[in-house]
């Protein structure tokens, strides 16, 4: 038996190194191209850093707007709603308002004063009109005598009416009170002189409408005069 004992020792040692070569390496039956690298390479390969993504376009943000400067309103703003207040002392408003506001422009602060002068000029404008309108109504052709006549007296009556404006203004730039509302309380007068013919005479006044306006505007003068 120990004889033999030598010869069994002998005959495993061949049987263990061809078992090791006969195990199979990759039990999978895959081939990991993976296990061919080096370590260097195997770790550079694990090494999937991602790229940087390229950041998102920052959303468009519509420039701050810059508020704009009101525009400065024109000096002839300022004097109509100083126009409008003074009015509220006449009998006829609207035609204060409406007879000045062409006269507004360039004409500054506007006081009582200011705007009696204003309304006078205002008047002289429609006393003119009606002037060149009575010349023309008496020299019309077909025109019955009596109304011709009164005409010519309504002429005469705007005539003085443009005296009476004069002398009022010389009146008020040197303060003459008594001459100022005399003047102006006289315009009114000269006014109902010139309806008074046709009144008379039962006879339609052509020139009722413009002696209605230019009675209404005295008496704003007046009004206004009541405040210098």
């Amino acid at each position: 038996m120990r004889s033999e004992l030598p010869l069994l020792l002998a005959f495993l040692a061949i049987l263990r190194p061809a078992a090791a070569i006969c195990a199979p390496r990759n039990p999978t039956g895959f081939f990991d191209r993976d296990s061919t690298k080096s370590p260097a390479a195997a770790a550079a390969g694990n090494n999937n850093t991602p790229s940087p993504s390229r950041p998102a376009p920052a959303a468009s943000t519509p420039p701050p707007q810059t508020p704009s400067v009101p525009q400065r309103p024109p000096a002839s703003i300022g004097n109509h709603d100083a126009l409008a207040q003074l009015c509220r002392h006449t009998d006829y408003a609207d035609i204060c308002v409406s007879s000045m506001e062409p006269f507004l422009a360039g004409a500054g602060a506007v006081d009582p004063a200011k705007l009696l002068i204003l309304e006078m000029k205002a008047m002289r404008v429609k006393v003119q009109e009606a002037l060149t309108k009575a010349g023309a109504l008496a020299n019309k052709p077909g025109m019955d005598s009596r109304s011709a006549s009164y005409l010519q007296v309504c002429s005469d009556v705007y005539d003085d009416a443009l005296d009476s404006l004069d002398a009022a203004e010389k009146a008020l730039q040197v303060k003459d009170k008594g001459t100022l509302d005399s003047m102006l309380s006289g315009l009114i007068t000269d006014f109902v002189t010139c309806e008074d013919g046709f009144d008379e005479a039962d006879l339609a006044s052509p020139m009722e409408a413009d002696d209605g306006l230019l009675k209404k505007l005295g008496s704003n003068c007046l009004a206004f005069a009541e405040l210098v």
